[in-house]
């Protein structure tokens, strides 16, 4: 693996990290002090010429040793500085020349410490950052010298990002033992995204959120890089056939998307659908072209991945690029040769002319598996979405790490791991309590893959899921550690004192995790981690961790200790509201009596705003994500990705029992309708039913929804009217309920979901083409107390229009 040719592993004592020395034992070492009693007793000494990079690097150490000691080192240029006394020597200088002290490794994010006499020197495998053409590296190797030497001999801990993140021990003295190592990064591309914070489509584009995203994106990445994580993440994914040919050319070149049912007319959405036929020559060029582009504009990778969902061309020339016979667990074709084989006609044409580049594949969905005879060029890499990680379940990791090693046989040389989604959207911020899982993970695929990614999607949740955060840069960057050397140090530097009782509190999550697990009878999913977190953090669970942040409270004897204790607290406070409202979720999908549905139903929409009012009055403080609640009362009302279970819970907030909001839509759609998918929905004032508004949803050949979440009695009889008018509908439209009949915690059409609104004949009502206001009516029994109103528009061109609903019961 790489190369760290010092042992590193840290041996804590209370807040003091100690190093171990090599050469002489630490007993037989005088110490040089560079700070004693508060006076500073050394300089930090840069190159006559020194770039931005160094500079900066002997600010940081002049400006934090200053915080930890009060003792303020001069920086010098070597012209100016004295032949002998304690010095700092930052970068390439002459001194570390003379005295023949390097950096073994090529690699330019290498760096070294070496103390030789009265010099301690700094040297990195490149004083400039690890250079990508689009964007610079956080960090150089020069500069993670000078944060290992904050961490070794200041025990400065960056803990997560932010005021208050950072632990700044008091120490009037400073001394520096022998020291001589040199690291290397395990991962060479290093990264954290914020998966929602300040996206567009998830806050309501006021100033605050616009400023926020920018805030909360710089402190991320200063937290990133004194962590050594260089910010660059080159990963393969994204669906990007929409890109490379845009839905908008189907009406002058049909012949280049996918052949259907006979006909070049495919269905989508977003991302979606809109497949292209890859034997079509044409589209092999313009992927070519498409990859050319990103290349000259400076990308080191370009994903060329089929759109999401299904919709594969069926012509002749792509159907016999397939393996006969050959299908996925389940049913389906498996098309990875025909992917496989396009993937690689681009890489050919773009090979010589972009060395070192990189073309990039999914292995997803219909195209998971390895193909059969065939090797993909030297310059594709395959990105693995494959989401066993998370199982503790016998048998699921052993199937995690076989997948892995069958892709190996046909991408040997370049290969991704990526650490994916460290915490899930899905999860509402809650602790996603799998760091064992996520360390292995790391561990496994640091000495087996040439080409290495660690990446993780993550959210602003500090308080809950700061932890794993942690644990994961520091293995990014030295997969040899021992997990349990990491906690230790995230715990002692953490919360001082009371750090043993917080390291149980961790570990108890995780043990709820796979106690749970234990109970079941196959391997675990996205679905059942979700739906199922008011097990995993059962009472039990509860309750014993509450009782383990008490005693750390009560350990915590330093302003420091207290505030992170208390910071870990209010995440729990929110993580148990969290789990307490799925656990009335799952109760109320039991409840058939009108007096249960009435008190569940209000005990959520009090939950939610009470979740609501804790993050509102924390928001600034990063212990649980943001955006994600004013998903309710955006402006635009529309959604846009995955689906939450938060975005859900949001409209919890508003519903009431045997009420329909908002029919009329005179009021604004906040915490009524929810836009769940599709190109545009408008609130329009032209011609309405009733009132002075009305709603207009159109269609350009993709699907197009708004929803409204109902809460009503099982068993009891219903009717919902509505009035609508259409114009020059070609495709579908509906009006329709839809009957939850079990709980569900992401896209709309999840298992589970049937139509409790139905004609005579057993179909839906649907209707086209155009028609002035007419009204729309069904009578239907829900078996379960979850109705969603469902409004459709779909498979072609046309806008329908919707007023004055009206819901009522009829016994």
């Amino acid at each position: 693996m790489n190369a760290h040719r010092v042992g590193m592993t840290l041996l804590l004592a209370g807040l003091c990290v100690v190093c171990p020395l090599a050469g002489l034992p630490a007993d037989d070492v005088a110490p040089l002090r560079i700070v004693d009693g508060g006076q500073a007793r050394a300089v930090i000494v840069v190159p006559e010429d020194a770039v931005a990079t160094v500079s900066g690097a002997a600010t940081e150490l002049q400006d934090y040793i200053e915080q930890v000691s009060g003792a303020r080192l001069e920086i010098v240029s070597e012209a100016d500085a004295q032949t002998t006394g304690p010095c700092i020597a930052v970068g390439n200088t002459t001194l570390a020349e003379e005295a023949g002290v390097s950096v073994a490794s090529a690699d330019p994010e290498t760096f070294r410490i070496v103390r030789r006499g009265d010099v301690v020197y700094l040297l990195g495998g490149s004083e400039s950052p690890y250079h990508h053409p689009r964007r610079s590296a956080l960090g150089c190797g020069v500069e993670y010298a000078a944060y290992e030497f904050l961490e070794r001999v200041c025990g400065i801990r960056w803990l997560r990002p932010g005021p208050g993140g950072t632990l700044i021990p008091d120490r009037n003295t400073l001394d520096v033992g022998d020291l001589d190592l040199e690291q290397e990064p395990s991962y060479g591309y290093r990264s954290f995204t914020y998966w929602y914070e300040g996206k567009a489509a998830w806050v309501t584009g006021t100033d605050y959120d616009k400023e926020r995203a920018k805030r909360e994106g710089d402190m991320l990445r200063e937290w990133m890089k004194h962590n050594k994580t260089n910010g660059m993440r080159l990963v393969p994914g994204g669906h990007t056939f929409h890109r490379i040919v845009p839905k908008s050319e189907y009406e002058e070149h049909p012949e280049l998307f996918a052949l259907v049912a006979g006909s070049r007319k495919p269905e989508g959405s977003r991302s979606g659908g809109w497949q292209l036929c890859t034997s079509n020559p044409e589209v092999v060029d313009r992927a070519v072209e498409y990859v050319r582009g990103r290349f000259d504009r400076g990308d080191m990778l370009v994903a060329i991945s089929p759109n999401d969902g299904g919709g594969f061309c069926e012509c002749e020339n792509c159907r016999a690029l397939d393996v006969p016979g050959w299908e996925d667990e389940r049913g389906r074709p498996v098309l990875s040769n025909r992917i496989a084989t396009f993937v690689n006609a681009v890489a050919r044409r773009v090979k010589d002319d972009y060395p070192g580049r990189f073309v990039g594949t999914m292995a997803y969905s219909y195209y998971k598996e390895p193909p059969r005879g065939i090797r993909f060029e030297p310059n594709v890499m395959v990105w693995l979405i494959n989401r066993q990680w998370y199982n503790w379940v016998p048998g699921e990791r052993e199937k995690y790490y076989d997948f892995y090693e069958t892709w190996r046989q046909v991408q040997p040389d370049v290969y991704v791991s990526s650490g994916e989604f460290f915490t899930h959207e899905h999860r509402c911020g809650v602790p996603w309590s799998i760091i064992t899982l996520d360390a292995d993970a790391i561990k496994w695929a640091a000495d087996r893959y040439k080409t290495k990614v660690g990446w993780g999607g993550i959210q602003n949740d500090w308080g809950t899921n700061g932890l794993k955060y942690y644990v994961a840069a520091r293995l990014f960057w030295n997969a040899d550690q021992e997990l349990e050397d990491v906690l230790a140090e995230y715990c002692a530097s953490m919360y001082g004192a009371a750090a043993a009782p917080m390291r149980r509190y961790w570990e108890r999550l995780e043990k709820g995790d796979r106690d749970w697990q234990r109970t079941l009878d196959g391997p675990v999913g996205l679905k059942e981690v979700v739906l199922d977190m008011y097990e995993i953090v059962s009472p039990t669970v509860r309750e014993d961790c509450r009782e383990y942040l008490e005693r750390a409270a009560a350990l915590a004897d330093t302003d420091w200790a207290r505030g992170s204790v208390r910071f870990t607290t209010r995440g729990f406070d929110y993580t148990q509201m969290t789990v307490e409202a799925f656990e009335a979720y799952h109760e109320l999908f039991e409840a058939r009596e009108e007096a249960d549905v009435v008190r569940l139903t209000d005990a959520l929409r009090a939950n939610w705003q009470g979740r609501l009012a804790l993050v509102e009055e924390q928001r600034d403080e990063r212990i649980v994500g943001y955006a994600q609640y004013h998903l309710d009362i955006q402006d635009k009302q529309k959604f846009g990705g995955q689906i939450t279970t938060d975005q859900r819970f949001a409209f919890f907030g508003h519903v009431e029992v045997d009420k329909l909001r908002n029919g009329g839509i005179e009021d604004e759609l906040r915490g009524s309708w929810w836009h769940y998918m599709g190109p545009s929905l408008r609130v329009v004032t032209d011609a309405p039913h009733g009132g002075e508004r009305c709603l207009a949803l159109e269609s350009w050949r993709n699907d197009a929804i708004v929803l409204q979440t109902l809460m009503l009695v099982p068993g009891h009889k219903y009717r919902l009217s509505a009035w609508t008018r259409a114009e020059s509908v070609t495709g579908r439209a509906w009006v329709r309920a839809l009957d939850m009949i079990e709980p569900s915690y992401s896209r709309v059409y999840a298992d589970g979901v049937g139509t409790a609104w139905r004609t005579g004949d057993g179909e839906r009502e649907t209707f086209d083409g155009t028609f002035d206001w007419r009204e729309v009516s069904c009578e239907f029994t829900p078996e379960s107390p979850e109705v969603r109103v469902d409004l459709f528009v779909g498979g072609g061109d046309g806008t329908v229009f919707f007023d004055d609903f009206k819901l009522e019961r009829l016994d």
